[in-house]
């Protein structure tokens, strides 16, 4: 974890002996080359997660169920596994731990840059609509 954090603001460097190196920068804005690192919550344990939708509570399972046609929607359009838009396992947690926002988001299991940049705000707002509903 330690070299993470080293690494999180460095950029390629030129030095004469290997110009490939990775520097250590104080400012990462200057730097031609940024290594974004988003951290993620290593401490939380996949055995702890529900595994399957039949372990939510009802009104889990009523979210759930309407991420699931959302992703299902999604995949339709794309032509592509519903599995490669977003995982179950991941739609679980998600209902579990109910992010707001993308950055809470990336911190689900599953759920890489690319997914959140592509699919997380049609998510968050299923997920707000969702608990907004019947007040």
């Amino acid at each position: 974890f330690d070299e993470v954090k080293t690494r999180k603001s460095a950029r390629i460097g030129t030095s004469q002996e290997n110009p490939r190196q990775l520097e250590p920068s104080s400012n990462p804005d200057e730097n031609p080359l940024v290594l974004d690192i988003i951290s993620r919550d290593t401490t939380r344990h996949p055995q702890s997660l529900p595994s399957n939708r039949d372990e939510l509570d009802d009104g889990e399972q009523n979210v759930y169920d309407s991420l699931h046609k959302i992703r299902n929607s999604l995949a339709e359009t794309e032509g592509t596994e519903p599995y490669m838009v977003v995982q179950n396992r991941s739609l679980i947690e998600m209902v579990r731990m109910r992010p707001v926002n993308h950055v809470e988001l990336i911190s689900v299991w599953g759920m890489g840059p690319v997914r959140v940049e592509k699919y997380g705000t049609i998510l968050l707002q299923a997920l707000h609509e969702e608990a907004h509903k019947g007040l």
